[in-house]
């Protein structure tokens, strides 16, 4: 039985780590593009990351997914469905990872602020 289906397991396989892999990617580059945003001194900037951040907060995977795969053929765009779960995993992980990178984009640069004040530096370059 197992022997039968083996074709049918690997394929499932191969999908499974094509899809963690390049929603992982996505989501890591995606996700840092937002967290700079976030922590940008441009205003604009700084809202579109954080408003983008905080309304896709907690909405559900399986509901991207059925926006995209249902939503977008409403609207003419026809694409296939290994890229719809790719691209619901990327929008689903970039708004989890841009949090944390703007954390800590923060914290280093408050650790820094913190370093000169405490050495009377006037630039991290002239504290050596």
């Amino acid at each position: 039985m197992l022997g039968d289906n083996s074709s049918f397991l690997l394929n499932g396989v191969l999908t499974t780590v094509g899809l963690t892999i390049l929603g992982f990617v996505g989501s890591l580059l995606i996700g840092t593009i937002v967290a700079v945003f976030r922590v940008s001194p441009i205003t604009p900037l700084r809202v579109v990351g954080t408003v983008y951040v905080e309304f896709f907060r907690n909405v559900p995977l399986l509901t991207l997914l059925i926006l995209i795969v249902f939503g977008l053929p409403d609207i003419g765009l026809l694409i296939p469905l290994f890229w719809c779960g790719v691209l619901g995993l990327c929008w689903r992980g970039r708004r989890s990872s841009a949090r944390p990178y703007g954390r800590a984009s923060t914290r280093s640069a408050s650790a820094s602020r913190r370093r000169r004040g405490r050495w009377g530096c006037r630039s991290v370059r002239s504290c050596g």
